[in-house]
């Protein structure tokens, strides 16, 4: 928050300011293991369509979503060292190659896509981004460190898993006494009054219109100020309902409830412009509160756990079980949006760039062709809704054939929806599809 807000005298080449009709804010949704593509793809043409199996918890949102199909990561062959998990995690939101080719452990070489448009449009709220994890286990505490997203070269963000962390630390604690809130806020104020001061000391150096942006951060530092000095109540603090004694790393269906409300007033409240919810279970997700039939998700008479279902049990309905699950969580999570105004008193779903992805198409050869993507909301200026973009090589379960298209390009586009320019995203290569995605 004490960061400098951003000014055209620091302005990197490749920001843009945001155009009218561009999202206001970016919600990235991210799910582990890939899915069943040929339980996922919707039927029908590009306008005239129907949700498949998986995206059927979706229905009555099928006008303001983009689902995408067909798109490759091709970035991994440009990759020496790494097996597939390595190579499908640091490439799907980065683009990038590996930092460093011959680590012992290999990570993203660049910023995740939320996290440059956090960079870009989220300068002068209270956090330049919220991460919320749900699952992952508790020995983090509370923390799970994403595999997908990174701050920069070698910099993996970390989830926060607990929602009573995340209530903690978005909205301050409930519980301190008047004389521990006034105590705290005696701290933080001087803290923010000198931070007041070097402003005033820079805002001498300015322009015009970097003093004007520079105010405008002066005035969120006040604002939160005001809000320490309640607590850290600020916009809202959301009561969660949460049962005693429950496990926040294993029990995924009471935290999604959780995240959700969190995420939401995070969002509404101006918080921050830029979420991310992160389903961290990937290896063994258990999923107790739904069945097949009566019978657990996991066959566990023939499959160690969840990762080696994926793997090695295509046909398992299980599978499209435990991923129509996700989907369920992401319909919960848009129907609150839908419910809710900002803090401008705009719907919040209708004014932010929902992206739901996962870095497998098929994941039963840790696919990389045919991921899954969709949007949902603002989808940016000149974009839209309600379609199917079918850009599909073969059927939908020829999952080693590649297609003309990459994921990067789509990751341009997004970049493209907050006013950007940029004619790439991540690693390029003569034979490398680059440029944003012009039937969108």
């Amino acid at each position: 928050m004490l960061a400098l807000p951003f000014l055209e005298a620091i302005r990197p080449r490749t920001a843009r300011a945001m155009p009218s009709g561009a999202p206001k804010r970016l919600l990235l949704i991210k799910h582990r293991q890939g899915t069943v593509m040929e339980k996922w793809v919707p039927t029908g043409s590009e306008t005239d369509w129907e949700l498949s199996e998986i995206l059927g918890p979706l229905s009555g949102f099928e006008d303001r979503m983009v689902v995408v199909s067909g798109l490759d990561n091709r970035v991994p062959q440009y990759n020496s060292a790494g097996d597939g998990h390595e190579n499908a995690d640091a490439t799907v939101l980065t683009g990038a190659l590996f930092e460093d080719q011959g680590a012992s452990v290999l990570t993203g070489g660049g910023p995740s896509i939320e996290q440059v448009i956090a960079e870009r449009i989220s300068t002068d709220t209270s956090y330049a981004r919220v991460d919320l994890g749900i699952g992952g286990g508790t020995g983090g505490s509370g923390l799970v460190t994403a595999r997908e997203m990174f701050y920069g070269a070698g910099d993996p963000v970390d989830v926060i898993n607990n929602p009573e962390l995340a209530q903690v630390r978005l909205f301050g604690d409930a519980s301190l006494s008047a004389e521990e809130i006034a105590a705290l806020s005696e701290r933080r104020a001087s803290v923010l009054d000198g931070v007041l001061d070097e402003f005033a000391a820079l805002r001498a150096q300015l322009g015009s219109e970097d003093q004007a942006r520079l105010d405008a951060h002066a005035e969120k530092v006040r604002e939160l100020e005001q809000r320490f000095a309640l607590g850290g109540a600020g916009c809202g603090r959301p009561d969660l309902e949460l049962p005693s004694g429950f496990d926040y790393g294993e029990d995924e269906d009471v935290v999604a409830d959780g995240m959700i409300e969190l995420m939401v007033a995070a969002l509404a409240c101006d918080l921050t412009r830029v979420g991310t919810l992160l389903f961290a279970s990937s290896e063994d997700p258990t999923f107790p509160w739904l069945d097949v039939d009566g019978d657990p998700v996991v066959d566990t008479a023939h499959y160690n756990n969840w990762h080696f279902m994926v793997h090695d049990g295509r046909d398992e309905p299980g599978l499209a079980v435990g991923i129509g699950w996700y989907t369920e969580v992401v319909a919960d999570l848009l129907a609150a949006m839908d419910a809710t105004l900002d803090a401008d008193g705009d719907n919040l779903l209708d004014t932010t760039l929902v992206l739901w992805c996962s870095e497998f198409g098929d994941g039963i050869l840790h696919g990389l062709n045919k991921l899954p993507f969709v949007l949902f909301g603002a989808c940016g200026e000149g974009v839209t809704t309600g379609r199917h973009i079918d850009l599909l090589s073969g059927t939908p379960d020829d999952y080693e054939r590649q297609g003309d298209y990459t994921h990067q390009q789509l990751l341009t586009s997004v970049l493209h929806a907050f006013g950007g320019e940029d004619e790439s995203f991540g690693h390029t290569a003569s034979d490398l599809p680059n440029g944003p995605l012009t039937m969108l």
